[in-house]
C-alpha cells in the first residue's frame, strides 16, 4: 500500500529543511505505507496536479491513497516554445513583480502582475514574459471565468477518474477555495451554474480548508518567510487528512 501525494508547493515541502517532513510523509507513516510517491511542484497549476494523476494512473492500485492538494484558481499552464516547457502564469491582476524562479531575484517592472515558474528555466527572456503577462490582463474577468472553468474541470475530472478506477482519495484545498475565491466579481450565470453543479458532485470526497493559514496562526504555529507552515503545521495538516479519511474509509 502506498500513499500518493498530488500538489504544489505545501505539498512539495516548500520551504522546509528537510521536505521528508511534508505532511504527504507524516501522512504517509499514519497510515502504515510502504512507499510514498510525491509529485507535487511548486508553482504548480491544477492542470499540472491533474497532468500528474494520468502520468501515473498505470502505476496505482485499489490499496493505495491518494492526497490531492488543489491550488489557487489564478494559476494558469500553457507550453512555450521558446522555452520548450510547460510555464505556469499567476495572477496577472495588479502591479507587481518579475519573478526567476532560480535565484529568487525580484524585478519591478511594466507595471503588470505576473509570475511564471518553471524548473527547468535559468534565464527569462523579459519580452516573452512581458506579452504573456499583456495578453493575459487584457480581458480579466473574461479570463477570470476561463480559470475558473479550467480549474473546476481539473477537480471534476480527477474526481470522476478516481471513481471510475475504485481509488481511496481525497481532494484537498488548504489555503485556496476555489468555488468561491473568486465569487464575488464573476458575472457570469453558466460559470457558476457550472461551480453549482461541481460541488454537488464532489463534496463526498473533498476537505475545504482555506483557512489553514489562520488556524496555524491561532495555533501559534510559525509560518514560513514565503507563508508555507512550519513542520508542526505539516503535522497538524496530516492529522486532519487522516481523520477525514478515516471518517470515509476506516483506515484504523
Amino acid at each position: 500500500m502506498n500513499l500518493w501525494a498530488f500538489g504544489e508547493s505545501f505539498t512539495a515541502g516548500d520551504e522546509l529543511a528537510d521536505f521528508l517532513v511534508a505532511y504527504p510523509y507524516i501522512l504517509g507513516n499514519m497510515l502504515k505505507c510502504d512507499k510514498v510517491y510525491n509529485t507535487a511542484y511548486s508553482g504548480a497549476s491544477n492542470y499540472f496536479i491533474t497532468e500528474q494523476l494520468m502520468n501515473n494512473i498505470t502505476r496505482i492500485t485499489d490499496d493505495d491513497y491518494l492526497v490531492f492538494g488543489f491550488t489557487s484558481c489564478s494559476r494558469h499552464q500553457y507550453f512555450s516554445n521558446d522555452f520548450n516547457n510547460y510555464v505556469t502564469v499567476q495572477n496577472a491582476i495588479e502591479p507587481f513583480n518579475f519573478l526567476r524562479i532560480k535565484g529568487t531575484k525580484n524585478h519591478t517592472k511594466y507595471g503588470i502582475k505576473y509570475k511564471i515558474f518553471s524548473n527547468v528555466i535559468d534565464e527569462f527572456k523579459e519580452k516573452e514574459a512581458l506579452d504573456i503577462s499583456i495578453n493575459f490582463c487584457k480581458n480579466f474577468l473574461e479570463e477570470l471565468n476561463y480559470m475558473t472553468i479550467e480549474t473546476l474541470i481539473e477537480i471534476l475530472s480527477v474526481y470522476k477518474i478516481c471513481k471510475r478506477n475504485n481509488f481511496k482519495f481525497l481532494l484537498t484545498m488548504a489555503f485556496h477555495n476555489p468555488f468561491t475565491e473568486n465569487l464575488s466579481i464573476l458575472r457570469c450565470k453558466e460559470t457558476i451554474n457550472i461551480m453549482s453543479y461541481v460541488i454537488a458532485e464532489v463534496q463526498d470526497k473533498t476537505l475545504l480548508f482555506p483557512e489553514f493559514q489562520k488556524f496555524c496562526i491561532d495555533n501559534k504555529i510559525d509560518l514560513m518567510p514565503l507563508g508555507h507552515p512550519c513542520e508542526k503545521g505539516h503535522l497538524e495538516w496530516a492529522k486532519v487528512l487522516y481523520n477525514k479519511l478515516n471518517e470515509i474509509y476506516g483506515v484504523e
